[in-house]
């Protein structure tokens, strides 16, 4: 009951509150408890544990009688697991929780709707979202559990925690890759590139964000073997300053070859754009120097065309 309650108040070093633990905290002061808990017949809380735990630390630290009991709904004898499930489910996917959940949280409770074989829409009727969230969801859970059995513990979901933006990213290109029929190899290989960013992220963390997954997206469908060359050569020993420097060269890399796919096109539109910067800075009170320096730009773009 003490380990559980660590977790739910502090943050990771155990000894500072977490924030939402200080939000509730502040909450059941000015308000106390609003909404009962529920329980089951002998006792084991389903939904509320936060609650109880925040309602256990004002007690300890201000002994007021507000703070010494726990209302809670206790459900009837022989409800079964399922209806557990269900109950615990739609009270944490309710979109009024005043407290959010870790994000890894839904994957599990996915997990084990599951098992209990329920389909995409019981699972968007329980957690209200629609069919095409849970689709996405149950993909990204796919990935996960594909990831976790690449390590020691396959049921340690924690493996991922700060990791779900680029499983999020990398859910919808392998979705898109299996409806438009790609070769399972490369989707293979993709996920070899994904998992290899999970662990660099998990030795050296936030080195890796949605923000290069997205870029090494975009160089992936593109099969583009020069800003490739940056993510393949990252390395788990490297420094968290030399991958960000093998990732911003890579960007740049990126850059500069969709420049000169269409070098035409692309100064074309530079040179219109000048134009319209010049004219409109004659109607602006800018500096000559400005002036010039616009003037310049336009003069060398009319070479290029």
């Amino acid at each position: 009951e003490e380990a559980i309650e660590k977790l739910l108040l502090y943050s990771n070093n155990g000894v500072t509150l977490s924030k939402d633990a200080k939000t509730l905290i502040g909450d059941l002061k000015r308000n106390g408890q609003l909404e009962p808990g529920i329980i089951t017949w002998d006792g084991y809380i389903i939904n509320g544990n936060r609650r109880f735990a925040c309602l256990k630390y004002l007690y300890k630290t201000d002994p007021e009688e507000k703070y010494e009991y726990f209302n809670t709904t206790r459900l009837p004898k022989g409800t079964s697991e399922e209806e557990y499930f269900k109950i615990e489910a739609d009270m944490q996917w309710s979109k009024d929780l005043k407290v959010g959940y870790d994000p890894l949280n839904k994957y599990l409770m996915l997990k084990r709707a599951k098992l209990y074989r329920m389909d995409q829409k019981q699972i968007a009727s329980l957690t209200h979202r629609s069919v095409k969230e849970i689709n996405a969801e149950l993909a990204e859970l796919e990935l996960i559990e594909e990831y976790l059995r690449t390590t020691k513990d396959p049921r340690d979901f924690s493996q991922l925690d700060g990791q779900t933006e680029i499983i999020t990213e990398a859910a919808k290109l392998i979705s898109l890759y299996k409806n438009t029929n790609e070769k399972p190899a490369k989707i293979v290989e993709y996920k070899k590139f994904i998992f290899k960013f999970i662990n660099l992220n998990r030795s050296k963390p936030k080195s890796f964000n949605y923000k290069n997954m997205r870029q090494f997206n975009k160089a992936y469908k593109k099969d583009d073997k020069q800003v490739l060359k940056s993510y393949v050569n990252l390395d788990l020993s490297d420094s968290t300053e030399k991958i960000k420097e093998k990732l911003t060269s890579g960007g740049v890399l990126l850059k500069t070859h969709e420049i000169k796919e269409k070098p035409d096109k692309l100064a074309e539109n530079l040179y219109e754009t000048a134009k319209k910067i010049f004219d409109e800075s004659k109607l602006q009170d800018i500096s000559n120097k400005s002036k010039k320096l616009i003037s310049h730009t336009i003069d060398l773009l009319k070479k290029i065309n």
